[in-house]
């Protein structure tokens, strides 16, 4: 019972102290929560990149450019293209060889020459040409005239999945308890260094 008394009157000597920090956690844990705002949707971001194309003219090259076009944000960018890459500017930089549609319509293999930033947007970007290259080598292999060529790629590239993402809990109440406890922690210890 003598610690108990002994730890009453050092809490009553220094009970300012203990609800101003208390004060200071209201405040600022109120002031965190009016400004919290959750977003749970998911906007698609594009990836931006430029193209050197060598190989004007070719239906193969027209074709992958187009559907660069659709899944990412094709800049023309006039000044030095390292220099875009490297502040940013742009993400990926592609640039397609000379006769790059008809030694791929021969089977060549040819090489893209591909540089980038890197970061997660050069990461999508890759994907993105991956995709396209790896269904139009696979079609390639069935050795088939250019039209059916490029309309089988188109076919396979037009197909995606919709994902519905549903959750019977709610997260957002749990969400607000446990970033209210976290921040507390902060208001406690000063109180109890003090």
């Amino acid at each position: 019972m003598t610690v108990f008394k002994t730890f009453l009157k050092i809490l009553n000597k220094n009970k300012i102290i203990i609800l101003l920090y208390t004060a200071i956690l209201l405040f600022f844990g109120i002031f965190n929560f009016q400004n919290n705002q959750n977003t749970t949707t998911f906007l698609e971001e594009k990836p931006d990149i430029a193209i050197i194309n060598k190989d004007k003219g070719n239906k193969i090259t027209e074709n992958f450019i187009q559907y660069l076009e659709k899944y990412t944000t094709v800049k023309k960018i006039d000044s030095n293209l390292e220099d875009a890459l490297f502040y940013r500017e742009i993400n990926y930089l592609i640039t397609i060889p000379e006769n790059y549609g008809q030694n791929f319509q021969n089977g060549l293999h040819p090489n893209i020459e591909i540089k980038s930033t890197q970061d997660y947007q050069a990461s999508l970007a890759n994907q993105i040409v991956t995709r396209y290259l790896k269904i139009a080598s696979i079609y390639q292999n069935f050795n088939q005239q250019e039209d059916i060529l490029l309309s089988n790629i188109n076919n396979s590239l037009a197909k995606e999945a919709k994902i519905n993402i549903t959750s019977s809990l709610d997260t957002t109440s749990l969400e607000k308890i446990a970033a209210y406890y976290n921040f507390a922690n902060y208001s406690i210890l000063a109180g109890c260094v003090y």
